[in-house]
Parts: C-alpha cells; structure tokens; sequence
C-alpha cells in the first residue's frame, strides 16, 4: 500500500455542533460552485459514485478528516515547497478510505505565510499527476472497504479527466489559518496492482487544509 506524503505534522478535523455563543471567523469566500456559498459551518465531507455506485462520507457522524502536510526547506534565493493532503478516515474502523492530495507549490523562506498559503489555492481546474515531484499538480485515492487502493497515482495519463476547485472560505486565524473549499472530480482511479484496471470516481467534496 503506498502512502502519498510523509507526514510531518498533522491535526484532526472533526466536525462538531458550533457553540452560539462563538462568533464565525473572519472569512474571505471566492466562487460559489453552484451551491450555498461557503461558511464556517458548511459541513466537511466527499459524496461521489463509484462506478456508478454511490459512496459517501459525512464528516462527523460517520468519518473523521485529517489534515497534514509535508515539505522541503531551503534558503532563498531557491525555493521551498509543500504539499497537503486530507485523509478520511471512517469512525467505526479508523481504516482510511479517500485521500485527496494537492501538491507542490513553491514559496520563499522557512514557511509560508499565510498570504502565500491562502495563494496556493485558486478557484479553478487542477491537473492530475505526481503531487510530490510535479507543481500545481493533484491526486486522489480511494480504498474499498475491503482495502483494495485505487488512485490516480497508478497511471500517467488523464486525458478527459477533471478536477476543480469550485469555491475556496478563507479563514485567518491567531494559531494555524485555514482554508476550506468546495472541489469537485470526474476521474479514474486505478488499481494499485498496476495491471491497468480501473474504476470512475465521480463526485463533490468539502474539505480544508492548514497551514502548518
């Protein structure tokens, strides 16, 4: 089983019932995807098909989200880079079953701040490919209950395939800031025993990255 990016932090994202008392952060929503427009508390979660076949998981009653990101550190004037993924990760099990990693982009200095952070993120389409060694670059991966991994990761080519980011929440913060977007996919994930088999992803998510 491949593990996309090694990890060297990590926060858990679980989607709880908003206290009234909190007031919602300052945001910066761009884009609306054709759906309500983001907020604090859209609730995170995938929903998609699976070759037809629906599959979903709600953040909070059935999956838990985690947030982690990997990078290299250099001084300038070269580039850093980092990359994000989301796990999810079902209640019951703790078993993994979708992964969506985003990757590489490059910034200047030890971290990014959050104005580069938050630049990493434009609405709009994202090419799929090698996340890890590629720029600007996405990849997704879905594990049948049974374990079996498919992913966009096991084929060069993806002619046709689609993924966009349709709607991006901003949300600064004293601590770790934030973004949370609305992205959907039309893809083909395949087998990791790299014989060439294949199953369609179709769907929509709501997911967020930190950054750290």
């Amino acid at each position: 089983m491949r593990y996309s990016l090694a990890l060297l932090t990590a926060a858990l994202v679980l989607v709880t019932a908003c206290k009234k008392d909190d007031p919602e952060p300052t945001t910066t929503p761009t884009g609306t995807g054709g759906a309500s427009p983001l907020t604090g508390s859209t609730p995170l979660g995938v929903t998609m098909t699976i070759d037809g076949a629906p599959v979903s998981f709600p953040i909070g009653s059935m999956a838990i989200m985690d947030n982690s990101s990997s990078g290299e550190i250099s001084s300038p004037p070269d580039s850093s880079h980092k990359g994000y993924s989301v796990y999810v990760e079902e209640l019951w099990n703790g078993e993994t079953r979708f992964v969506c990693d985003l990757g590489r982009y490059p910034f200047l200095g030890l971290f990014p701040t959050d104005a580069q952070f938050f630049g990493f993120f434009p609405t709009g389409a994202i090419p799929y490919g090698n996340w890890e060694t590629e720029l600007n670059k996405v990849g997704i991966t879905y594990w049948q209950p049974d374990g079996t991994e498919y992913s966009t990761y096991w084929s060069p080519d993806h002619p046709g395939e689609t993924f966009r980011i349709d709607e991006v929440l901003e949300q600064p913060s004293i601590g770790l800031s934030s973004v949370k977007m609305r992205v959907s996919f039309n893809c083909k994930l395949y087998h990791e025993d790299g014989t060439g088999t294949f199953v369609t992803a179709i769907g929509s998510a709501v997911i967020a990255f930190q950054n750290m």
